[in-house]
């Protein structure tokens, strides 16, 4: 019987060992995905961004930009786990001038 026992155990964490090993082996694929997925939505503001800017210059009003800003400000805060690209974690020039403009 405790042999028994012994060789269910034995069974019960070589399942869990194997559960935690494909987990391990997805992360970088999980990464890669949502860096993809950051990097296309920093490229979707910026295309925002820039349709605004234009619209604005042939309508001749500065509102709209100040309006993408506070919505990107309280998006932002209503997620404040995001990072914010930085030279230090690697952030390509693309993300530091969007961060720029967002400023701006």
């Amino acid at each position: 019987k405790i042999s028994k026992v012994r060789q269910e155990h034995e069974e019960l964490r070589r399942a869990g060992e194997e559960e935690v090993m494909m987990v391990e082996n997805r992360m970088p694929e999980l990464e890669r995905e949502e860096q993809l997925w950051l990097q296309r939505l920093q490229n979707s503001r910026i295309v925002t961004q820039s349709v605004l800017e234009e619209l604005e210059t042939s309508m001749g009003s500065a509102p709209l930009t100040a309006l993408l800003k506070s919505k990107s400000a309280s998006r932002v805060e209503a997620f404040p786990t995001q990072r914010s690209p930085s030279p230090e974690a690697g952030a390509s020039p693309s993300d530091i001038k969007l961060e720029e403009r967002l400023d701006a």
